[in-house]
């Protein structure tokens, strides 16, 4: 009887994460897809045709790493910017919070790379680009409701540069 597949995009994840945590003690060089497929399979390996069903490289693999690290960084963003059950300082300071975090893991991921190669600039673009992209919106909502409950004084420059 054949073995139930699992959902492509639960295994990708449990890949992702095992890579995270591996990337993280060990770093990206020092760390083998041989590596991966013994922490995805609780220490018993799993054949390499698993992760290159799932992935083309280990490099592919942190590239999903990243998105996906970065998606639930402004998720947890976004979540607590539409909280309405925060005041404004509190979503604030959360806010401020979880990005402190996030940009010391990235700076720890960071320092991994040779500075000057591809997945050192690929790392940086999804950190600095699609990152700061993603959280505008919430930010200037939530600029605008500092605004409206009198937290941030609406000044003549404000008014003129707008909340962006």
């Amino acid at each position: 009887m054949a073995r139930p597949k699992k959902d492509p995009d639960i295994k990708r994840k449990v890949f992702t994460e095992a890579a995270s945590k591996l990337f993280f003690e060990k770093g990206y060089d020092y760390t083998s897809i041989q590596d991966i497929l013994l922490e995805v399979g609780g220490g018993s390996a799993l054949s390499p045709s698993v992760f290159y069903y799932y992935f083309q490289s280990k490099d592919d693999l942190f590239e999903a790493m990243v998105q996906e690290y970065m998606q639930e960084h402004v998720q947890n963003i976004t979540a607590i910017l539409q909280n309405p059950e925060l005041s404004y300082q509190d979503r604030m300071v959360k806010v401020l919070e979880i990005h402190r975090h996030a940009i010391l893991d990235f700076k720890q991921i960071d320092t991994y790379f040779d500075q000057d190669s591809m997945r050192s600039r690929y790392f940086n673009y999804v950190i600095d680009t699609l990152g700061t992209n993603a959280l505008v919106a919430p930010l200037e909502t939530l600029m605008r409701d500092g605004v409206a409950e009198g937290v941030i004084p609406e000044t003549t420059l404000l008014k003129r540069a707008g909340t962006k």
